[in-house]
């Protein structure tokens, strides 16, 4: 009787181990999975289709993508300035919401970064710098005027990331 439990106990702790090796990595499908998913790596812009989990590369000196109910993409464009720009998927159609100024210029406009759309279309709300200008502004999405600032940097109520 004694033996036959240390079998068993041996038989059991065989199963365990098996079950826990570290070379058993789960199987990932994309079986289910509809759209697409758009990032910004390197300075480019890719978009990924769920369904194949294939990547191609959109557009290039650009990063933060935000998609509209438009399906343009809204982004923060680097090239001879900064801007917060709408593109077509190709890039090609770029229009320009807000473009970054020198230290003189209103501060809103200097530091540009992380651009979301809001439900409704109407306000872009990106954030500036998070060490120098950790404010975050909304403008509204057809003209890109300054709507309002959250955030108060001397009051050490800095907001960033917004969404």
């Amino acid at each position: 009787m004694k033996r036959g439990l240390q079998i068993l106990s041996v038989f059991i702790i065989c199963l365990a181990m098996i079950g826990c090796s570290s070379n058993n990595v789960p199987t990932i499908s994309a079986d289910g999975f509809k759209g697409f998913i758009y990032y910004s790596t390197g300075g480019s812009i890719y978009r990924m289709k769920m369904s194949e989990q294939t990547t191609s590369a959109l557009f290039t000196n650009a990063r933060h993508p935000d998609i509209t109910a438009k399906g343009e993409i809204l982004c923060v464009e680097e090239y001879s300035t900064t801007r917060i720009i709408y593109s077509d998927l190709t890039g090609a159609n770029r229009k320009s919401l807000v473009v970054s100024e020198s230290y003189t210029g209103p501060l809103f406009k200097y530091y540009l970064n992380r651009p979301r759309i809001s439900y409704d279309q109407q306000y872009v709300v990106y954030e500036g710098d998070s060490v120098h200008n950790p404010n975050s502004y909304v403008v509204d999405a057809s003209t890109g005027e300054l709507v309002l600032t959250i955030g108060d940097y001397d009051a050490r109520q800095p907001m960033i990331s917004p969404s």
